[in-house]
């Protein structure tokens, strides 16, 4: 193989070589050929298969030139021996090659984003549920832009991880020791902590998108148990990503740990009523005896419950006021919902009628007064008890049933509008508090 290390030319005292020639040859031919088959043949497959916009089709094409290009000059440089230090200070060094390398670093991870984020993960949405989609878009559109924004992140602190290295300014921040060896503390430790955090992010997202959405469909299971697995799920990664972080840094997790069991001892008494809400709320995720859109009364208050957070949970009142409520209220203190086991609840109305009135008539009455209330339910059919001979009238007492929880005082005030006009139109009084006063003379 000597005839390849055979000089073919010399240019300012630098010799070419013929192995090096070849290898270039031959590089840049099939880099010609990918070039075409890309762009003649395969890209417009995708293209049609996928039904991608004209922009996008532009901004991929655009981005693949750009990397066939860095490519070939790469190329020329390591098989003509053309690399050489640009910057080359104290330990500071940058070569002609890195900064083709870095930008071509660039140019990948914006077209992993394109392709992801405007193409795969917006076909995927598009193709997994219709009636989900039409229904929601809002759902959709935020956890499509969630997984994308997560990628976004990772591919990018990657591609700075890899420009610090690359470009040697990975300075060290701050140095420690470690089990009596020195440690060094650098930019990328940080930047290596803030990408475990998006992958963790993504890894959330990837289970709950592509395999917890099929388990809920497959197996109908509500939202509130819905919501809690992918809480739970939520908390067991992000945990599992702090000490990995962590670890990244080149700190042993037993170190932390160890130091850490004498403090959460202190810390626990401090903050006894905090951990009491943090038991409270994965005791609540586990059991379920309260989900995410269960209607509850607490206080007198009732709303529906928007979020259970790991400490606190947020209601949203019938005033559209968001109340936060400590999770151990929820456990230890006695809470209605009212939607745990059923989604219909029971109500009534108390009426009082005048002395004389025709009980047969007023039962008749109250019944029809709810036949044109559409937020009242056909089954079970409401019904009227007479509930005792009062100081003042004869007490009855209207029953029916609705799952209007939140506006069920509208629904009531309705109903009580129809039973008075009904009760006009038949003469049917209602009475008022009435008192006999008796005066004895003595004299």
């Amino acid at each position: 193989m000597d005839f390849l290390n055979q000089v073919v030319f010399s240019i300012s005292e630098k010799d070419f070589y013929l192995g090096g020639l070849a290898v270039l040859f031959v590089g840049l031919g099939v880099l010609f050929f990918l070039y075409k088959k890309v762009f003649s043949t395969w890209l417009l497959k995708y293209y049609s298969k996928k039904a991608i916009a004209e922009y996008d089709q532009k901004g991929i094409s655009r981005i693949l030139k750009s990397i066939i290009l860095l490519l070939g000059i790469l190329l020329v440089i390591f098989s003509l021996e053309l690399d050489f230090d640009v910057v080359d200070y104290k330990n500071f060094n940058i070569q002609f090659s890195t900064i083709f390398e870095i930008y071509i670093f660039l140019q990948f991870a914006r077209l992993i984003d394109k392709v992801f984020s405007k193409v795969l993960l917006h076909d995927y949405y598009l193709s997994r549920d219709k009636v989900v989609s039409k229904a929601k878009p809002e759902i959709k559109k935020s956890s499509e832009e969630s997984g994308s924004r997560s990628l976004q992140y990772i591919v990018y602190l990657f591609f700075t991880m890899i420009f610090l290295q690359k470009t040697e300014l990975n300075f060290t921040i701050f140095t420690f020791t470690q089990g009596g060896e020195l440690m060094n503390f650098r930019i990328n430790n940080i930047l290596s902590i803030i990408f475990i955090f998006f992958v963790a992010r993504i890894l959330i997202w990837t289970i709950s998108q592509f395999i917890l959405y099929k388990y809920f469909q497959q197996n109908k299971v509500d939202l509130g148990n819905q919501y809690a697995i992918k809480q739970l799920l939520k908390y067991f990664i992000y945990v599992v990503a702090i000490g990995v972080g962590i670890e990244s840094t080149g700190i042993q997790m037993t170190v932390i740990w160890g130091g850490a069991a004498a403090l959460l001892v202190g810390v626990g008494l401090g903050l006894q009523q905090t951990f009491n809400d943090l038991i409270s709320g994965i005791i609540l995720l586990f059991e379920r005896t309260v989900e995410v859109g269960d209607v509850l009364e607490v206080d007198g208050m009732v709303g529906f419950v928007k979020k259970i957070g790991i400490r606190t949970s947020l209601v949203e009142t019938r005033d559209q006021i968001t109340i936060i409520i400590p999770n151990s209220k929820l456990i230890v203190n006695k809470v209605k919902n009212w939607s745990h086991y059923d989604d219909k609840a029971r109500f009534t109305i108390d009426i009082g009628v005048a002395y004389g009135s025709d009980t047969k008539m007023v039962k008749e009455l109250l019944l029809l007064s709810t036949s044109d209330i559409d937020a009242l339910l056909k089954y079970p059919p409401p019904f009227v008890r007479f509930i005792n001979f009062g100081e003042s009238g004869l007490e009855f007492k209207l029953y029916f049933w609705s799952r209007n929880f939140i506006d069920i005082e509208q629904v009531k005030s309705d109903i009580r509008f129809e039973i008075d006009s009904l009760f006009r139109k038949h003469e049917i009084s209602i009475p008022f508090p009435q008192r006999d006063i008796w005066i004895r003379n003595k004299d």
